[in-house]
């Protein structure tokens, strides 16, 4: 009988080797396989794709310009909320504020960027590529090189008709009216870049479809600083991206990261709205019941201060109590506001420059370096709200008669209050003359930048018909 012993070396590298690539098979066929719908036996849900808004507005920002990203060329901030002139060739339905780039949606259905474009956020070229792959897409397209401040047109979406843009931290999507999701940018983590997708792992200059998408109808899309949620017609909700501080919803190692690039189920079902933050994340199901993931750290998920981490999904023990719908989320860095269909605000997280808008009560004392409020509490002075904003660190609201609100961290005077101090309850900004019988339509807020869409009324205060032809 053959004696057993251990193995030679060369024995050893054999199957180490065969373990790899048995690894590397398993992986790519992994990523090779489609993401196809999941409809339920007799279940006949479907969200509709969105349909883009069809009232022009003008578009007026406020806060840091340090990188353009408010469109009022060279200056360092916008210290009072001022009309960018640029945009008014364009016909803007739509806006989205990311970290350090803005975009904004044409009537006929075109994308507009500006701002910062490091990874290709911009959807555009805006100097000549470094990368060999970037330099490809550029000749073959032979696309113009445009300047990152000027309003332009984003590239990759010719005969393409775009209903909504949201932008992220690093990158921006585009949902068209046949529910594809087109993207351009990437992702980051906290070592540099992640990559643009599991087959794309650098950066990408210009809109492209995603792939992993090709057989869902993409219905809504949010966007956090390096990760993504869409949802599908069925209601189902896909994430991926960086999985820092488990922002995505699963527990994943670091080593298989990569992973993260390619959407995954998180088994959500049947939710009609999505909200993503820095690290974490809200859902709304077509019941009206608020579901919560993510980094908790600072309670900015609302769930009290037992976990630090909420994963998987789980629902919300106190929006689900509490008698009425959370009509809005507003995801900030470390901070929450939930609108109500009441017009009230709750705010609950990180406390320490005053973006929760509770007070001076709130902030961290003695040898605290943080504070925070885990539990959603009332914002006392805030009533008939009907729109609601977060940047990193500060938090915006508008009212039904069109007076806006803000409070929290004052850097680069984004607050409207001529000045750079934090401010710990909601300030109305003064000034607003101009913006007298005229309707704020939507606020979108980035790290330290916000921007606002407002439209014409008339003598009724009822918004105008447009004329798009």
């Amino acid at each position: 009988m053959q004696k057993r012993g251990r193995p030679t070396k060369a024995t050893a590298a054999a199957a180490d080797s065969t373990l790899r690539k048995s690894r590397k098979r398993a992986v790519e066929e992994d990523h090779k396989l489609t993401l196809r719908p999941k409809r339920r036996k007799w279940d006949t849900f479907t969200v509709p794709i969105p349909s883009r808004p069809q009232q022009i507005g003008q578009v007026y920002a406020i806060g840091s310009n340090l990188f353009a990203q408010c469109g009022m060329g060279s200056i360092e901030s916008s210290k009072k909320l001022d009309r960018i002139k640029s945009l008014e060739q364009f016909k803007i339905v739509d806006i989205s504020a990311g970290s350090i780039h803005s975009a904004a949606l044409t009537v006929d259905g075109k994308i507009v960027t500006w701002g910062c474009n490091d990874h290709g956020t911009l959807g555009r070229f805006t100097e000549t590529p470094k990368s060999e792959k970037a330099k490809e897409i550029l000749e073959a397209g032979n696309y113009n090189i445009g300047e990152e401040e000027t309003p332009t047109y984003a590239e990759g979406l010719d005969n393409v008709n775009i209903v909504k843009v949201v932008c992220g931290g690093n990158a921006t999507f585009a949902i068209s009216d046949q529910g594809h999701l087109y993207a351009t940018g990437t992702f980051k983590g906290k070592d540099g870049i992640i990559g643009f997708s599991y087959e794309n792992r650098v950066e990408q200059p210009i809109f492209t479809r995603y792939i992993s998408f090709e057989h869902l109808t993409i219905v809504d899309i949010a966007a956090g600083v390096d990760h993504a949620l869409a949802l599908t017609k069925e209601g189902d909700v896909y994430a991926w991206g960086s999985n820092e501080a488990y922002r995505l919803g699963k527990k994943l190692s670091e080593r298989r990261s990569p992973k993260t690039l390619r959407p995954f189920n998180l088994g959500l079902k049947h939710i009609v709205r999505l909200y993503a933050g820095a690290y974490h994340n809200f859902a709304i199901d077509n019941n009206g019941k608020v579901w919560v993931f993510g980094f908790n750290n600072m309670g900015q998920c609302g769930l009290g201060a037992s976990k630090q981490i909420i994963i998987p999904p789980e629902r919300h023990s106190f929006f689900n109590k509490i008698g009425q719908r959370v009509e809005e989320f507003a995801a900030g860095e470390h901070h929450t506001l939930a609108r109500m269909q009441d017009g009230q605000v709750f705010s609950f997280g990180r406390t320490d420059y005053g973006q929760l808008g509770l007070g001076d009560n709130v902030l961290p004392s003695g040898n605290e370096s943080k504070g925070r409020v885990v539990t959603p509490t009332i914002i006392p002075s805030l009533t008939s709200i009907k729109s609601v904003g977060t940047g990193d660190h500060f938090s915006m609201a508008v009212d039904t008669v069109n007076k806006i609100y803000a409070w929290g961290f004052g850097e680069y005077f984004v607050l409207g209050t001529r000045k750079e101090d934090d401010v710990t309850s909601p300030f109305r900004i003064p000034d607003l003359n101009e913006l007298e019988g005229k309707d704020i339509v939507r606020i979108s807020c980035g790290a330290s930048h916000a921007l606002f869409l407002i439209v014409a009324s008339d003598s009724n205060g009822d918004i105008m018909d447009v004329d798009t032809n």
